[in-house]
């Protein structure tokens, strides 16, 4: 396995992040200007990469929009890293660095993600019929269950 680092999002990192997206059609697909307004100074928005060998193989983004509540809006990584556990030690970086609860919606079709999340601490707490498009599916609402439960392994944010 290799070895996994985890620092904030930067400019820099958003080519990578696109490339990645589209690899993987589960992810949001997002514009370049959606990822630089969540390494804004001003923005509650925030972003994580998990780097293995120096190259960044996966991302998280999130939305702090209420000071308890943060919610993981985008998450992906590359297809070649996958089962790993490179998208289990972004969410606990996130735990880590984050207080109050956390919350995301997931494709209902989505079952793989669904087990990734449930491992990782989140139960269901909700759906949303009809949220997706491209291809239309519902959304199943997820919230971590705890702080002292959510962390899934260790993983420092830089």
């Amino acid at each position: 396995m290799p070895a996994f680092h985890v620092r904030r999002l930067d400019e820099a990192d958003i080519p990578t992040l696109l490339l990645i997206q589209q690899s993987s059609r589960e992810a949001a697909q997002w514009t370049t200007r959606q990822y630089a307004s969540t390494v804004a100074d001003d923005s509650s928005a925030g972003g994580l990469v998990i780097e293995a060998d120096d190259s960044v193989i996966g991302f998280l983004t999130y939305l702090s929009a209420v000071a308890a509540d943060t919610e993981v809006t985008n998450l992906a990584v590359d297809p070649a890293h996958r089962r790993l556990g490179a998208a289990k030690l972004l969410l606990s970086a996130l735990r880590q660095k984050v207080a109050g609860d956390i919350f995301l919606e997931v494709r209902a079709a989505n079952e793989a993600a669904q087990a990734l999340y449930r491992h990782a601490g989140f139960v269901a707490v909700g759906s949303r019929k009809n949220y997706y498009d491209n291809p239309p599916d519902d959304a199943v609402i997820m919230k971590s269950i705890c702080p002292s439960q959510a962390p899934v392994g260790p993983a420092e944010v830089k």
